[in-house]
C-alpha cells in the first residue's frame, strides 16, 4: 500500500477509468473515493472519505480534496460533464473516448 497521495494525473487517469466502467459512466462523487483509493493504492486511512465533526472539530481527509481537484480540471479539460446533476460525476462523449482508450492502451493526459 502507499502511504502518499498520488499525483494529480494519475488521479485523473483514475478517476477517468472508474466513472468508464460505471453504467451511464457516472456515479456519485461520495462514492468515487474508496473505490480510486484502493485502485492507486493508497492506504487506508488516507482513502477515508471526509468525516466532519463540528463539536470536536476534525479536520476531513485531504484525499478527497485531491481527487476532487482532479475532477475540477477534467471538467475544465471536457472530460466530465459540467451540467450533470449536483454530486454526480458523468463522462462527456471526450471523456467516454480517452478513457476507452485509455482503457486499451495507457494514454497519459
Amino acid at each position: 500500500m502507499n502511504n502518499r497521495y498520488p499525483e494529480r494525473d494519475l488521479i485523473k487517469i483514475a478517476l477517468l477509468d472508474l466513472l468508464w466502467k460505471q453504467a451511464g459512466h457516472q456515479m456519485k462523487a461520495a462514492e468515487t473515493y474508496r473505490p480510486l483509493g484502493r485502485a492507486l493504492e493508497l492506504d487506508d486511512h488516507l482513502a477515508e472519505p471526509p468525516k466532519i465533526d463540528s463539536y470536536r472539530d476534525e479536520v476531513a481527509p485531504l484525499w478527497p480534496h485531491h481527487v476532487q481537484w482532479a475532477k475540477q480540471e477534467l471538467m475544465e479539460d471536457g472530460y466530465i460533464e459540467t451540467y450533470a446533476p449536483n454530486g454526480i460525476w458523468k463522462l462527456t462523449a471526450k471523456g467516454a473516448e480517452i478513457a476507452y482508450s485509455s482503457a486499451r492502451v495507457c494514454v497519459p493526459l
